[in-house]
């Protein structure tokens, strides 16, 4: 029974290394972090481009 107990806190311990190593090596910044500053202007009105109608019908 104490081998059973080891190896389930071994394997609960790469668990918890395997999390911790994944969570890491996460990109944390968001992939429309550089769009909402070419779309909003200084005093927060939206721009569009200007053959938008044309573009988009």
């Amino acid at each position: 029974m104490r081998i059973v107990n080891t190896l389930r806190v071994a394997l609960t311990g790469l668990a918890l290394i395997g999390a911790v190593s994944a969570y890491a090596q996460m990109d944390k910044r968001s992939q429309y972090e550089g769009s909402a500053a070419t779309v909003v202007d200084d005093k927060g009105n939206l721009r569009v481009p200007f053959d938008y109608r044309t573009a988009y019908r």
